[in-house]
């Protein structure tokens, strides 16, 4: 038994990190920065959006041997009396640290709180992997919605059996009673468990955490079937918030733009990338379309 947890753990846990990668994959992809190449030919707008992912700020300073860099920042000290910090000390993914301050950097915020979005992505992603596999254990248990009593010495072959329903054999064929390890004949019993199949209703669950996240990055994820439900005050003002969450993020980059311009005298500039959300939303669409024509035509 231990080991069927563990492995339900571990195949668990498996898709979990694979959501994750996958979100901060998207997010990565909703901004667009050109001017980057002043700050280092290897500083693309995926690495600069990952510094913020991760940790919510990052810093655009000037080194007398490295150039000008963006590098996450770490530590925020001497607050002014509004509580904006005046000290930073900026890390590099080897290791190396750089102290510096307002005067002699920018401070760049992926939101007006420093806060970065992973832990919210990982936080869902437990969430959705959660789901998934709460509808496999259900669909599982309607499959064979019964439990086996039988002599001890017939575990293997009620392990058997369990197995083959698990892996959708049409028929099982076995005699009804078979021999135990003192050759008497033993009975199988076959125990219902009465199990109720609410794998749709856990979809619904899970359809709402990829829905609340997909909100929290920017993104439209409203479904075909539920746009139809919603009212168009109701439609305008789920996109509204949507778009707003994308936006104060966008503010925070165009202002951290200004700043290292003025600064540094770069060319540096950032825009929303609707080419990839109009992609992303397009899939989505096709997606629903898909699964609702599916399911008229099993109606």
């Amino acid at each position: 038994m231990s080991r069927l947890k563990n492995k339900e753990k571990s195949e668990q846990q498996a898709l979990k990190e694979w959501l994750v990668n996958n979100y901060i994959n998207i997010a990565c992809n909703l901004f667009r920065y050109k001017g980057l190449e002043a700050f280092g030919e290897n500083l693309t707008s995926q690495i600069f959006e990952k510094m913020l992912i991760f940790d919510g700020k990052a810093c655009g300073f000037k080194d007398d041997k490295l150039g000008l860099l963006i590098l996450p920042c770490g530590g925020l000290s001497r607050l002014n009396v509004y509580g904006i910090p005046q000290d930073f000390i900026c890390v590099g993914y080897n290791g190396q640290t750089f102290k510096r301050n307002v005067n002699n950097s920018v401070l760049i915020k992926n939101n007006g709180t420093y806060s970065p979005d992973y832990p919210m992505i990982d936080y869902y992603c437990g969430r959705i992997a959660d789901c998934e596999m709460a509808k496999k254990i259900n669909i599982n248990a309607n499959k064979m919605p019964f439990a086996l009593s039988g002599d001890p010495d017939q575990l293997l072959t009620m392990k058997n059996m369990v197995e083959q329903v698990t892996n959708n054999k049409v028929a099982l064929y076995m005699p009804k009673k078979v021999r135990s390890a003192s050759a008497d004949p033993v009975e199988v019993k076959v125990i219902n468990t009465g199990a109720e199949f609410i794998a749709d209703k856990i979809n619904d669950s899970q359809q709402d955490y990829i829905s609340t996240l997909l909100t929290f990055l920017g993104l439209d994820n409203v479904s075909v079937e539920k746009r139809e439900r919603l009212n168009t005050i109701e439609a305008g003002a789920n996109n509204e918030h949507i778009k707003s969450n994308l936006y104060l993020k966008l503010q925070c980059r165009e202002e951290a733009c200004k700043q290292l311009n003025e600064m540094f005298g770069t060319n540096l500039s950032v825009s929303i990338n609707y080419d990839y959300i109009e992609d992303f939303i397009g899939a989505q669409e096709e997606q629903d379309n898909a699964i609702k024509e599916e399911d008229t035509n099993n109606e």
